[in-house]
C-alpha cells in the first residue's frame, strides 16, 4: 500500500508553509505546527524514498536469486565503511573534532555497518529491496512516533534503509551530486585537509574547493544546520536540525539558540549562577528575554518549552556549573510529575529524529552520576 499522492502532497504543502509562514505560536498552535512539521517530514522521506525505489527498480536487471547484485552492494558498503572509520580514526586536533563532532554523534559508521549487516544477513532482500517488493514495517504509517519504542520512524531505521537506496541507485565511480531540497539526504561541511581518508568514498560532495559528506539519515544533527550554508544556495525546507534549532524554528525565533542559552536565561532571570560573559548583549539573549518567560510546574500547559541540563554530580553547587549535556523539547501533555514532549534526539540505537518522548517534570533530580536541572518556559502574547 502506497502512501496517497493526495495525502503526501498535501502534508508537503503543509510543511512549505510551515517553513515560509511568519507567525509567533503559542500553546495547542504550537503543538499543532510542531506535529504537521513532522508529519510533513516523514511524508516527504517517504516519497522520496518511493521514487528512489521506482528508479532502482528500472535501472537493474535482477536474476531471481539477486547473489551477483547483493554481492556487489555489500562489497560497497564495506568499502564506505572503510573509509568512514579511516576518517574518524584521524581525527587529531580540536579544529577536527568540532568539524568532525556533527557526523560521529549521528552516527554514520553505525548506520553503515547495520545496513551492510541488513543486506548480507539474505541475498534474496537486497534484490526484493530492489525490485521494490519490500518496505520496512510501519514505513507508510507518518502518525508521532514514540522515540526509543522499536517503531520504524523514531529509530535508526529510516537513515539506514535510506542509505541502502542511496547506493542502490547510485552509479558507481559517477560523481556525487547534491539534491539541495531531499529531505533525507544531507552534506555537512568539512575542512579540505581532512577530507583525504574518504576520496575514495560514494559520500565525499565537492563543490568547487570546498568539500562536505553527504549522508542519508533522519534529520537529527549535532549542532544543527548552523554551519551549512557553503553548501547550500538555496533554503531547505527539510533541513537536519539538533534539538534547539528544532524548537527555535518552531517558535519562529529570529536568532539560532543551543540549549546553553537556555541555561544563561534561566540564571540571568533567577539572578544568579555563572553567565558566560558578554552573552546578556548578544542578539540571541536578547531575544529569548523578550519573548520567553518561566512557568512553575504546577502551570505547565501544552506549547510550552521543556529545558533539562544534565550536570556530573560532584558535589558542585548546579548554579557555578559552566557545561552541560542538554536537552530542548515543546510540551505535548502533562500528566501528573511527568510530561510527554514533541523533540528532536538521538540516542543511537535506542532513538534517533523526531518524535515524543517523555521526561520528569520535577525542578531537580539527583541520582548517583548525575543532577538533572528542569525549566518550562512560555512564548509571552
Amino acid at each position: 500500500m502506497f502512501l496517497p499522492v493526495a495525502l503526501a502532497a498535501k502534508l508537503m504543502y503543509n510543511a512549505i508553509l510551515i517553513c515560509l509562514e511568519k507567525k509567533t505560536m503559542y500553546g495547542e498552535e504550537l503543538v499543532q505546527r510542531s506535529c504537521n512539521y513532522i508529519k510533513s517530514r516523514q511524508a516527504a522521506v517517504v516519497t522520496e524514498y518511493d521514487n528512489l525505489h521506482s528508479l532502482i527498480a528500472e535501472q537493474y536487471n535482477i536474476d531471481t536469486s539477486g547473489e551477483e547484485f547483493a554481492k556487489q552492494i555489500k562489497a560497497r558498503f564495506e568499502s564506505n565503511l572503510q573509509a568512514v572509520e579511516n576518517f574518524f580514526a584521524n581525527r587529531t586536533d580540536e579544529m577536527q573534532k568540532k568539524l568532525t563532532n556533527r557526523l560521529y554523534y549521528n552516527p554514520i559508521d553505525f548506520i553503515l555497518a547495520c545496513g551492510l549487516h541488513t543486506l548480507g544477513e539474505d541475498e534474496s532482500h537486497a534484490c526484493k529491496i530492489a525490485q521494490g517488493k519490500w518496505r520496512p514495517q510501519g514505513y507508510y504509517d507518518v502518525s508521532i512516533p514514540e522515540l526509543g519504542a522499536g517503531n520504524f520512524w523514531g529509530s535508526t531505521e529510516p537513515s539506514i534503509h535510506g542509505n541502502i537506496l542511496y547506493l542502490m541507485n547510485r552509479e558507481k565511480n559517477a560523481p556525487v551530486t547534491l539534491n539541495q531540497q531531499s529531505s533525507f539526504l544531507h552534506v555537512t561541511p568539512l575542512r579540505n585537509d581532512i577530507a583525504q581518508p574518504l576520496l575514495n568514498s560514494e559520500y565525499l560532495y565537492q563543490n568547487g574547493d570546498q568539500f562536505g559528506l553527504l549522508f542519508a539519515h533522519t534529520g537529527y544533527v549535532y549542532n544543527g544546520n548552523r554551519i551549512d550554508n557553503v553548501l547550500y544556495t538555496q533554503e531547505k525546507a527539510f533541513a537536519p536540525k539538533d534539538c534547539s534549532q528544532y524548537v527555535q524554528e518552531m517558535l519562529d525565533h529570529q536568532h539560532k539558540f543551543i540549549t546553553e542559552d537556555m541555561l544563561y536565561m534561566h540564571r540571568t532571570k533567577m539572578n544568579e549562577g555563572y553567565i558566560r560573559k558578554d552573552w546578556a548583549d548578544t542578539p540571541v539573549a536578547l531575544e529569548l528575554n523578550s519573548k520567553l518567560k518561566s512557568v512553575p510546574i504546577e502551570d505547565v500547559q501544552p506549547g510550552d518549552i521543556h529545558v533539562k541540563w544534565d550536570f556530573s554530580n560532584n558535589g558542585k553547587n548546579t548554579k557555578t556549573r559552566t557545561h552541560a549535556h542538554g536537552h530542548t523539547t515543546i510540551v505535548f501533555s502533562k500528566q501528573g510529575n511527568e510530561v510527554l514532549t514533541l523533540g528532536d534526539g538521538q540516542a543511537v540505537p535506542y532513538r534517533d529524529g523526531f518524535g515524543l518522548e517523555t521526561y520528569s517534570a520535577h525542578p531537580i533530580e539527583i541520582s548517583e552520576d548525575c543532577i538533572t536541572e528542569t525549566r518550562f518556559y512560555r512564548a509571552i502574547s
